[in-house]
């Protein structure tokens, strides 16, 4: 997801010289995006995850107006991601981007094919996830609100004000294997912010957002999250990537996540230092790769990190 995803599709393009990755075949292809190290851009990985994992910059997507907002995969399709352009303006809009695996379902850059239309989104900030349908869920932080996207639809189909929580710009359903796995959970841009929604369908294919409780959260402000299974290097226990935005100044942490699925605030570990403006993030399961959209100076790109195991 911008978080973990509601569902996951299972098929995939096919063809020959193909790897197959949980039941979806990806075909070799190559990237046309110059890429860079995240250290040409001054960020790092942090020292507790400094041997098992590097950073690298994917670029923009081509075609896709800057400023960029959230990221996530498309149900089904390997092949493509969903990024958001104009973020955090009226006009901001989803786009879906090809890109380039190999034969292990690694994503190596954008393979340069002109975007596609999704969905408009007006004013999206943060998170992209979808819930169960593959109902595109997105949110807005001026003013706080919360959109529901239909498969087929190019603009949204239902549009509600955050019910008094703050704008709930991460966002992320717990996925299997995690204590209370299923629950959707948000956390917005102040310290402590953090909810979990109950979704009841109300009967037009979309949500009824039902607020089921304010719970306590990290002491950072989140623009971003993703569950993370134990198991990668350095990951020990069931555990949640935070991307922090406070003034302008980013990084990703690492916090353990207890019995019910929410962060413990201590003990906490950088994964990556020295982003600016980091906004919407995703977990791709297929390969393990953590994106996240950044703005350096103006100069919007998607990062990625590598090492985590495939989710």
């Amino acid at each position: 997801s911008g978080g973990a995803s509601g569902t996951t599709g299972t098929n995939g393009t096919s063809g020959s010289g193909g790897g197959t990755t949980g039941g979806i075949t990806c075909v070799p292809s190559e990237p046309v995006v110059p890429l860079d190290t995240c250290e040409a851009l001054g960020a790092s990985i942090g020292a507790d995850f400094a041997s098992d994992y590097s950073c690298w910059d994917m670029g923009a997507p081509p075609g896709v107006p800057l400023p960029l907002g959230g990221v996530i995969g498309v149900p089904g399709d390997p092949n493509r991601l969903i990024v958001a352009g104009n973020a955090g303006t009226p006009e901001a809009t989803l786009y879906s981007v090809g890109v380039a695996r190999d034969a292990d379902c690694r994503i190596l850059g954008f393979d340069g094919s002109p975007p596609v239309l999704w969905s408009t989104a007006p004013d999206q900030v943060g998170d992209l996830v979808f819930a169960p349908g593959d109902v595109l869920i997105y949110s807005t932080e001026w003013p706080e609100w919360i959109g529901q996207i239909k498969p087929g639809s190019s603009s949204p189909d239902r549009v509600d004000e955050f019910p008094g929580l703050g704008p709930p710009l991460s966002k992320a359903f717990v996925p299997a294997g995690f204590a209370n796995a299923g629950d959707f959970k948000v956390a917005g841009p102040s310290a402590g912010d953090w909810n979990t929604i109950d979704l009841v369908p109300d009967g037009n294919g979309t949500y009824d957002l039902v607020p089921a409780g304010l719970e306590g959260a990290p002491p950072f402000a989140s623009f971003g999250m993703s569950y993370v299974a134990a198991g990668s290097p350095q990951i020990l226990e069931p555990s949640i990537l935070y991307t922090v935005n406070h003034m302008g100044i980013g990084a990703i942490i690492v916090f353990p996540v207890g019995p019910d699925a929410v962060p413990d605030s201590n003990p906490s570990r950088y994964l990556v230092n020295g982003v600016t403006d980091p906004e919407g993030s995703y977990l791709d399961p297929l390969s393990g790769q953590f994106f996240f959209t950044v703005e350096f100076f103006g100069d919007a790109r998607v990062l990625v990190v590598e090492g985590f195991e495939p989710q």
